[in-house]
């Protein structure tokens, strides 16, 4: 999912309101629709780097520092590392508009699934 890096800061709290999943969701929702509107005035790049807490591209060497790895096995990040770098390239293929209005599509659809 490509999703998830840019709603962490709502979906979490889900945990903490899991006897509100109405009201969640709801806020998600909001989230997700502002995002739309101003989705044309967001530079995707610079949110994914935002996000992701450096700049693309970045070496390997870079990551680990840039992430504090230092202390995990390498054979660990490098997996994490193509993972990750996998996850910044499939980014390409979306716009911010686009996602935004997958995610409205998801939530609404789980909405409709659990109101009825």
């Amino acid at each position: 999912m490509c999703s998830p890096l840019f709603e962490k800061c709502i979906i979490y709290d889900g945990g903490a309101r899991r006897y509100e999943i109405h009201e969640h969701v709801e806020e998600v929702l909001e989230f997700w629709n502002g995002i739309k509107e101003r989705a044309g005035q967001i530079d995707f790049g610079t949110l994914l780097e935002e996000k992701l807490g450096y700049e693309l591209p970045i070496s390997y060497e870079d990551w680990i520092h840039a992430n504090h790895y230092e202390k995990i096995r390498p054979a660990d990040t490098k997996w994490l590392y193509r993972q990750e770098q996998g996850y910044v390239e499939s980014m390409k293929n979306i716009t911010l508009e686009e996602l935004a209005q997958q995610r409205i599509d998801e939530f609404t659809g789980a909405l409709r699934k659990y109101i009825l």
